[in-house]
């Protein structure tokens, strides 16, 4: 993240999450509300990746998505309960679940 600095910009490098492990969780009914998602056709999901110098040392927020309608241009970010979901988590080497 840069400087809050006036006129900064901020910005977050995005991964699509399904392409680096196996990755499922349910939004919950709330979030599903804010962000219109019932019916929607374009919905995007994406984690929050820290990059580092070598690129294998970078790592993953697992624990909590971006959730994206494109088609209302709309987003949200979910925090998943790691008791519900204790395989995941907010600092994850970005190669832990690759094979190869």
């Amino acid at each position: 993240m840069n400087s809050a600095e006036e006129n900064s910009v901020v910005s977050f490098t995005l991964v699509n999450p399904f392409a680096l492990r196996k990755y499922e969780f349910e939004v919950p009914t709330p979030l599903k509300i804010l962000l219109e998602l019932e019916g929607a056709k374009s919905v995007l999901v994406a984690n929050i990746m820290v990059v580092q110098t070598p690129i294998e040392l970078s790592t993953v927020n697992y624990l909590a998505p971006l959730i994206f309608n494109l088609d209302k241009q709309l987003m949200g970010q979910v925090v998943l309960d790691s008791n519900k979901y204790p395989h995941y988590h907010l600092r994850e080497n970005i190669l832990s679940h690759t094979h190869g």
